[in-house]
């Protein structure tokens, strides 16, 4: 009898331990959930959390890195033409306010999806983020998981 109940009573503890961690990692990787940033800029504020429920295409570029500019372009593109039902949010990493509003002028950047950081936030971001190796773009699905990483603009569109 006491053996009995010191096996229930083990397998009792291992299942409240299974069903209390769970295997939802956050981070910058697919099947992750991305990590929630808030920023503010002089008159915008950035919470990932508000596009829950919503598909997000978050971006982080900078002018000094061409190929993450010229997917910004290639973003900001799509998603004045073509896409309703994605999130645009590109978030620049420029260390001037002052050449970030050019770039968007000159290459005709919607204003509204568009986000400077600087390097004031750059930390931050880079904690959640990891952009040591390069600027990205994350495709966030409803639930707020990263379903695809750097995805081409035909990518976007079979969603």
């Amino acid at each position: 009898m006491k053996k009995s109940f010191l096996f229930l009573a083990g397998i009792v503890m291992i299942l409240i331990f299974s069903f209390g961690f769970t295997n939802d990692e956050v981070g910058a990787k697919v099947g992750a959930y991305a990590p929630n940033i808030s920023l503010l800029d002089n008159d915008k504020t950035i919470d990932i959390e508000r596009f829950r429920g919503e598909y997000l295409l978050l971006t982080f570029w900078s002018s000094y890195d061409a190929s993450s500019r010229y997917m910004c372009n290639e973003y900001d593109s799509f998603m004045k033409s073509n896409s309703k039902s994605i999130n645009y949010l590109s978030v620049n990493l420029d260390e001037s306010e002052t050449l970030f509003s050019e770039v968007l002028k000159l290459d005709n950047l919607n204003n509204d999806s568009q986000f400077f950081a600087g390097n004031r936030n750059y930390n931050q971001i880079d904690k959640f983020y990891d952009l040591k190796a390069g600027y990205y773009s994350f495709l966030i699905s409803k639930t707020g998981k990263i379903i695809a990483i750097n995805p081409s603009v035909s990518e976007l569109k079979n969603l």
